[in-house]
Parts: structure tokens; sequence; C-alpha cells
């Protein structure tokens, strides 16, 4: 059993690898379920960040090995972590121990977001200045999990865009 822990604080010193057996990340599909969830956990997490209050995030377990945790319960939620703390970091180290192997596209994804700085653009949407890079495969659009990250974010940046400098300290 592990203490409350911080996802930066715990990336620290481990690793966190969603398994093949985990389903798509889906809290960023575009239907009228998700996009309540979605909406919902956002506005939570804002409503703790405004007072600047600790979140429990229910429980959240794995396995750890080696300083590896592989999660078989809470892979949603960590993923909307990660992409919050991606979304607000000025620098993408500390969230390289952070990957997925549920599919190779998602994996390549996760990694080339914590490689590369991004600047965005106010009046663009996350999405759109990531699928205008480079590194951005076209295909990787179709991937589920992808695409929900990038919605995810789109939606991050909606909701947290007046705390971007406050999160990312």
């Amino acid at each position: 059993m592990l203490n409350k822990s911080t996802l930066l604080g715990f990336l620290k010193d481990h690793k966190i690898v969603i398994p093949k057996i985990q389903r798509d990340y889906v809290q960023g599909l575009n239907n009228a379920r998700n996009n309540a969830v979605r909406q919902e956990f956002l506005k939570d997490i804002k409503l703790k960040f405004d007072k600047n209050e600790e979140m429990n995030l229910d429980f959240i377990y794995g396995s750890l090995n080696n300083s590896v945790f592989t999660p078989l319960d809470g892979q949603q939620r960590l993923t909307t972590l990660f992409l919050l703390h991606w979304f607000a970091l000025k620098d993408y180290s500390e969230l390289k121990n952070f990957s997925f192997e549920i599919r190779d596209y998602s994996k390549e994804f996760v990694s080339k977001l914590t490689e590369t700085k991004l600047y965005l653009d106010e009046g663009k949407t996350i999405s759109a200045t990531i699928e205008n890079q480079s590194w951005f495969l076209s295909y990787w659009k179709k991937d589920t999990t992808v695409a929900s990250m990038l919605t995810m974010l789109d939606d991050i940046k909606k909701e947290f865009k007046s705390q971007s400098e406050a999160l990312s300290q």
C-alpha cells in the first residue's frame, strides 16, 4: 500500500506504465456521456486548485515492481492528471516516467509529448497546435487514445487558461 502522493512526486521515483490489458483512454471521447464526465472532472479539479485543497481521486491501484507502477484501476484519472501537468509544466522531463503500452500509436504520441516543448497559441486549440507539428503523424488521430487525449487537452486549456501560470509553479 502506498501513501497519498502527487503525480509529479510519484514520477520522481517511479515509472507509470499503462499496460496493454487496459482499455483505451476514453475520457476525451466526443459523446454526451464522456463530455459530461470530462467537464465535471475538470471543474472538480479546478475548484480544488482554486481553493488550494487536496483532491481525493478515489483509489488508484495496481502493482509496483522495481519502481514501475502498473495500474489495474485508475488509468483514466492518471492519464487526465498527466495531460493536466503537461499543459501546466514548462519542463516536460518530469513527465517522461509516464508511458502507454496499450498500442504503439499512443505510446509514440505520449513519448513525443514529453520530448517536445510546444508554444501554445492563445487563438488555437492545443490539438491544432499539436497536429501542425512535423512529428505528428496524421494516422494517430484514428487512435482512440490519441484522439481522446487531444480533446482532453483542448478542454483543459478552456477550463484552466486563466490558471496556466499558477499551475506551472
